[in-house]
């Protein structure tokens, strides 16, 4: 697998990292949750575009906005910078709906193989195309949604550069000509807007045999992507090429599905976001985890509103409009924070728990038997309590666009696993969640639950955990890909 050099992305979604002044924290935090400072949930109104109001977060949502808000509250009120407080956002915004596709064929896959230039003698692993040079890997039932890698590139880097070569890959400036040209000639560039260039490594041991270290071979082009010239952010929301020394391409990312409008919603002020800022709630929980500073002042330097993709395993099915904050303390460190834009009216807060017997019987399902449950069951109070922490607060949250779900609407239903596959450590940390498995679920959908979701054949990708041997069963995440 290729590997490309750690960045931190523009929107600020770096690891999880609180190092130096950790003990600090921890007195802190505990400190904050003496004084009762912590996000309370708010009671509303009911919405047509929102099924629930904000709930108590998980334990780790929980450390992770207490921290966010320390974070301001160490570095003093925000103070706004005259762009940042003169931004007027749209009353209004659209919301687009994931194309996951259809059922991945055989015929599609080979199509995209063509597509790309890979050789007419291939092999056939599951959702993979490989020829003697090229390895395609298919990430959903969208066939578009790939991963493609040059196999040969790596080992070919490290023996030259073993036999004392040096390795020097081409400028920003050529790898992104020589991008742009091959994202045009496939027909990929309309939508994409071109954001950076980083450096891709290859492990090589050096001539004299002492040492084994990454050394930079190539450089990538990383691009975002537009709906309707809206950029969109988040997780797998970016389009990369990777340029070899010679000026080839020995990489290419594309893992996005496409959108398609579904309606607007309207947005929030600004102020109200701001506040959710201070408080730490961030539309996605990883933002909280940055490296926190000496801070003595912050200010947001600009805003501006995007299309925002949650984490691949949240069974969110939609791109939604989001406010990027572009913030600088006052040692100078930038961050971008992501904070819901939608207008947060309404919701039906948290569902009861099920009756004591019920939850009994609830708590004795194995796997398949509750993955089963997940997909077919009408009651809200069902799904809530078979979720996971994280899935619940994905569930609760005040942007989420409403699925409807109808008696019998799912048939034909099979699962095929377990898999030992876990998802992101960040949200499923293994030391909380060490039992993990993945299930894949197809399924005919009977009548539509949300534009995102038509009649027809469905493949999902289901995941579920148990925080110890003896524990229930617990949803972790449905996704369209593993």
């Amino acid at each position: 697998m290729m590997r490309t050099a750690t960045e931190k992305s523009r929107t600020g979604l770096g690891p999880r990292r609180v190092w130096a002044t950790a003990l600090g924290l921890v007195l802190i935090l505990a400190l904050l949750a003496a004084c009762g400072e912590r996000p309370s949930a708010s009671s509303t109104a009911e919405s047509a575009l929102t099924t629930a109001a904000p709930s108590q977060p998980s334990m780790n949502d929980s450390v992770g906005q207490a921290l966010l808000a320390f974070w301001f509250k160490a570095a003093g009120e925000i103070a706004l910078s005259d762009a940042a407080a003169s931004f007027v956002p749209p009353q209004t915004f659209p919301v687009y709906a994931m194309d996951f596709g259809d059922q991945l064929t055989q015929e599609a896959m080979d199509a995209i193989a063509t597509k790309l230039g890979m050789g007419a003698a291939r092999e056939h692993p599951p959702m993979e195309v490989r020829d003697n040079r090229w390895r395609l890997m298919f990430m959903s039932q969208d066939p578009n949604y790939f991963l493609l890698e040059d196999t040969l590139f790596d080992q070919q880097m490290s023996d030259r550069i073993s036999a004392g070569e040096q390795i020097q890959p081409p400028s920003g400036e050529k790898a992104r000509a020589a991008a742009d040209k091959y994202l045009s000639s496939l027909g990929y560039a309309d939508s994409l807007q071109f954001e950076e260039t980083t450096s891709h490594a290859s492990l090589a041991t050096s001539a004299d045999g002492k040492s084994s270290r990454d050394y930079p071979t190539a450089t990538v082009v990383k691009y975002r992507v537009t709906l309707d010239g809206v950029p969109l952010v988040g997780r797998e929301a970016a389009v990369t090429v990777t340029i070899g020394p010679n000026g080839a391409i020995v990489g290419f990312d594309h893992q996005v599905h496409a959108g398609k409008r579904v309606g607007v919603v309207k947005l929030r002020p600004v102020a109200e976001a701001v506040a959710d800022l201070k408080a730490g709630l961030t539309e996605d929980p990883s933002q909280a985890w940055t490296e926190v500073g000496d801070l003595s002042q912050v200010t947001i330097d600009s805003v501006e509103v995007v299309e925002y993709r949650a984490y691949p395993a949240s069974p969110e099915r939609y791109y939604k409009p989001v406010y990027v904050f572009h913030s600088q303390a006052l040692e100078g460190t930038k961050s971008d924070w992501l904070v819901s834009a939608f207008d947060a009216a309404g919701g039906n807060g948290v569902p009861p728990d099920p009756p004591a017997g019920q939850r009994a019987k609830l708590d004795a399902l194995d796997a398949p038997a509750l993955i089963t449950l997940y997909l077919t069951t009408t009651d809200p109070a069902v799904i809530f309590y078979l979720s996971a922490p994280t899935l619940k607060s994905d569930i609760l949250a005040p942007n989420r666009y409403p699925e409807k779900r109808h008696e019998g609407d799912v048939a034909n239903l099979t699962l095929k696993g377990p898999a030992n596959i876990s998802l992101d450590p960040h949200e499923y940390p293994p030391a909380e969640w060490p039992i993990q498995e993945q299930f894949v679920a197809t399924y005919d959908l009977t009548a539509e639950r949300d534009p995102s979701m038509p009649p027809g054949p469905q493949v999902s990708f289901v995941y579920v955990g148990r925080e110890k041997p003896d524990s229930p069963w617990k949803l972790l995440g449905v996704g369209s890909g593993p």
